[in-house]
């Protein structure tokens, strides 16, 4: 990887095997900024293994497929603004999650056929958001105010303690929902 001038780490290139990249968040004593400076994953079609390590920001900009082995800790935003991010469905975690508020800007997120979990916030402003055929489980608010939200079979469960807001103003619709706590934007 690469640290770039604008005080972030671009992921551009890691160990690499085949058409596939894989890059392994780890925090280290001697550059203790890996873990508060923005991760921005560019190269496309890429497995992502945080190894339960924290970023501050993390933002997907390369197009192809971006994978999510485990679960991603994010302290700020998780943002896909191109190419598509979904996870892995044969792995000993589930649901994997993503810890942090989520935005999608511009890319895709494609659900699979098992549960995935939202630690914070969801907000769709452009792009697409395809919930899993499973559960799709949010801890926080969820705003679809602009791009398109796909939930065909999907449970769509608001879970964690406080209010939860719902903005769906850009169309989106929730096929079976269970809700706790709930506020709905008008």
């Amino acid at each position: 990887f690469s640290r770039m001038a604008c005080a972030c780490i671009a992921i551009t290139s890691c160990m690499a095997s085949g058409n596939s990249t894989s890059f392994i968040s780890k925090r280290s004593t001697s550059t203790p900024h890996a873990a508060v400076e923005p991760a921005m994953f560019s190269r496309s079609n890429a497995l992502i293994l945080s190894g339960s390590q924290t970023f501050y920001n993390v933002d997907v900009t390369g197009s192809g497929v971006w994978t999510l082995q485990d679960n991603a800790p994010v302290s700020s935003v998780f943002d896909v603004s191109a190419g598509t991010l979904t996870y892995s469905t044969s792995t000993v975690i589930e649901p994997i999650s993503i810890n942090g508020n989520t935005t999608i800007t511009g890319g895709t997120f494609t659900g699979q056929s098992t549960r995935f979990r939202h630690e914070g916030n969801i907000s769709i402003l452009l792009g697409t958001y395809t919930a899993p055929t499973d559960v799709l489980e949010i801890t926080g608010s969820f705003a679809q105010t602009g791009g398109t939200f796909s939930n065909s079979s999907s449970t769509v469960m608001f879970t964690g303690t406080g209010a939860h807001m719902i903005d769906t103003s850009g169309g989106g619709v929730f096929q079976r929902r269970v809700a706790l706590a709930v506020t709905l934007a008008l």
